[in-house]
């Protein structure tokens, strides 16, 4: 009897770990599959990861879309930013709250509708081409981030692609 519970023991022992790792990566999936999708480089000696920002994806699709126009980046700064005493996210925030405000104008219903409602409605009703629409999305996950973040690392060539982005939805949305 006692071999017995020895062998259940050894067995379990060996085939815990496997189902372990298996609910780790099942329980956090998405976040691996967001990891795996923005991943630049990586090395195995010494443990080396870089990923790419979600910025970047912004930018990238901005720029296949046409979307990006080259601001100086005086003028940039002095619109958003006049006092260049502000902090990134409220800036960030602030200039969310301009293009929020843009797609609500063009928000024809009566009553109050969220932002994902506004952004479907127009889109549906071609008041808004699709890849505006999706950049209007990825912009407010960002802004999102910045609310929701007590300190968002964000690096001053990242912030001004947010800036010049969120310029160009601005112009388009007008």
């Amino acid at each position: 009897m006692i071999n017995y519970l020895e062998l259940l023991v050894e067995t379990i022992g060996s085939i815990i770990w496997p189902i372990v790792v298996f609910s780790i990566f099942f329980i956090f999936r998405k976040d691996i599959k967001s990891l795996i999708s923005r991943l630049k480089s990586a090395e195995i000696k010494d443990f080396k990861i870089e990923l790419e920002s979600k910025i970047e994806d912004i930018t990238k699709d901005a720029i296949n879309y046409g979307v990006t126009i080259a601001y100086p980046l005086e003028t940039l700064e002095n619109q958003f930013n006049p006092d260049h005493d502000l902090p990134k996210t409220y800036v960030i925030i602030e200039t969310w709250k301009e293009i929020e405000a843009l797609i609500k104008n063009l928000d024809d219903r009566h009553g109050f509708h969220n932002t994902h409602n506004t952004i479907k409605y127009l889109l549906d009703n071609n008041k808004i081409p699709k890849y505006l629409a999706n950049l209007i999305l990825e912009l407010r996950k960002l802004r999102n981030l910045a609310a929701h973040e007590s300190e968002l690392s964000i690096s001053k060539e990242d912030y001004l692609n947010w800036i010049s982005i969120s310029k160009s939805v601005i112009e388009r949305l007008k």
